[in-house]
């Protein structure tokens, strides 16, 4: 508990009062025509989020990076980040199954013409450059990846699978698939604040976090998840132009409208409170285990995620899960 609440003060230190600061800077200097003082409201507010965005992830990365050096005492790359050509091969991958998953979905509501599907008109902006809505979209996908996957399945995981590991006999594996399934409701409940989220979307989201943690379990590292997540939102909101997590983009490809019955298409929310979104999460579930099982022998819960390893005993050029493919 005590690193939580020392890591919660050192992102607030040096990522959110950073963030809010420069943002009331700009703010300030824009009402004062110092600084974009002839753009509209809706394009100047579409600048401050591609400048504010990026800000907040890149800060919150160096701020965990900079807690696990020095709170967790160990080495940051165990968090889930140690690049290399496996860490990319995973990341493709996560695309790759993103986009599949997706595409099941509106694959079944057409059959059961349970969606209608047009081509996006004009943008919701009007007075926003087409070229920086798709830019904003892009840039908000990555941001988002990165960021809620390194905190959620990166740090958080990690410290309460080892947090967890030894009480009332939990096993390091138990230690990790417990913290899975309660890092996954955290995950859910964050999104709380979002446009039309009612239980169906915590329920939903919850399945969502569990998905999105299993390639964690399985490997150690977050490359599949960011990947995945990623590729989720963008071919939902962007692609599809469905609501992702309640919230519609400005601007999509195509614009699809549930019609069917909102347990089973997610309604407002999206496809993720949904019988079918939920489906397709099992669907990817599995694919990720096959895949596992198929290039590993195996398909089981990595045991490091819930020991603890001092930065003394890291070793800066081997990864400590050694259980990906070839």
């Amino acid at each position: 508990m005590l690193r939580f609440v020392l890591q919660a003060l050192l992102v607030a230190g040096l990522c959110v009062l950073p963030t809010i600061g420069t943002a009331e800077i700009l703010a300030g200097l824009h009402r004062r025509g110092a600084w974009l003082p002839d753009v509209n409201p809706h394009l100047f507010d579409k600048v401050m989020d591609f400048l504010v965005g990026p800000l907040f992830t890149i800060l919150l990365v160096v701020a965990l990076i900079l807690g696990a050096r020095w709170i967790d005492r160990r080495d940051w790359r165990d968090l889930g980040l140690r690049l290399n050509r496996r860490w990319a091969v995973e990341f493709g991958l996560g695309l790759m199954l993103g986009a599949l998953l997706i595409a099941l979905v509106v694959g079944a509501e057409m059959m059961l013409g349970w969606v209608r599907i047009e081509p996006r008109g004009a943008p919701a902006l009007l007075d926003v450059p087409m070229v920086l809505l798709w830019a904003f979209i892009v840039l908000k996908t990555l941001c988002v990846g990165v960021s809620e996957e390194f905190v959620s399945r990166g740090y958080v995981l990690k410290n309460v699978a080892e947090g967890m590991s030894g009480l009332g006999g939990l096993s390091p594996v138990g230690a990790a698939a417990a913290a899975a399934l309660l890092t996954s409701v955290l995950f859910a409940a964050g999104h709380a604040g979002t446009d039309n989220f009612r239980m169906a979307s915590l329920a939903g989201l919850t399945v969502n976090g569990i998905l999105l943690v299993i390639p964690v379990l399985l490997t150690g590292r977050l490359a599949a998840s960011m990947g995945l997540h990623m590729s989720w939102n963008f071919t939902q909101g962007a692609i599809f132009g469905y609501p992702v997590s309640g919230d519609s983009e400005n601007i999509s490809w195509l614009v699809s409208t549930a019609v069917g019955p909102e347990r089973w298409t997610g309604g407002s929310y999206g496809p993720e409170a949904g019988y079918l979104g939920i489906a397709s999460m099992a669907v990817g579930a599995i694919l990720m285990l096959a895949y596992a099982k198929l290039h590993t022998g195996q398909a089981r819960i990595v045991p490091q995620i819930a020991i603890y390893r001092p930065l003394r005993e890291s070793r800066h050029d081997a990864d400590p899960v050694d259980v990906t493919c070839s």
